[in-house]
């Protein structure tokens, strides 16, 4: 089974979690994380149910083509605890990676930072996706 092996390493990371930590726990070998988070091998049933079990997270939101690997465009729900990276972010919010990390560094979007990593909580989500629905194009307007 392939899992979503960037929201595994963002939220392991978010949580402080180092990789070698989370092999413990679910019985592999650190370099399985490693290649697991990178998409180089797949997971069984029951590796995936472990990690999210340790991660603390739904089962799907590892899975590729799960709830996280979903572009929704919509708001996630207020009790969505997960940090997003900017990967899935952008898929949530149905613009690329690249443009949203532009607007990080212009500080025009909420965001979360976990060290060096930038990560999204469904609350930076949800406010970023009302800033966008008030802010009216200055462009091609005169005064009346």
């Amino acid at each position: 089974m392939q899992l979503h092996g960037q929201a595994i390493r963002g939220i392991r990371e978010a949580r402080g979690i180092s990789g070698r930590r989370l092999a413990q726990a679910i019985g592999v070998t650190p370099a399985y994380v490693s290649r697991l988070e990178r998409g180089l091998v797949g997971a069984s049933e029951e590796t995936a149910a472990l990690i999210a079990e340790f991660l603390d997270i739904p089962d799907d939101a590892i899975r590729a083509g799960g709830d996280m690997a979903i572009a929704t465009g919509a708001s996630p729900p207020e009790e969505d605890t997960r940090l997003y990276t900017p990967d899935e972010a952008a898929l949530r919010l149905r613009v690329t990676k690249d443009w949203l990390i532009k607007r990080v560094r212009r500080g025009e979007a909420p965001h979360t930072r976990v060290g060096r990593q930038v990560l999204f909580s469904a609350g930076n989500l949800r406010a970023f996706i009302a800033m966008r629905e008030v802010q009216p194009s200055a462009r091609g307007r005169r005064a009346a």
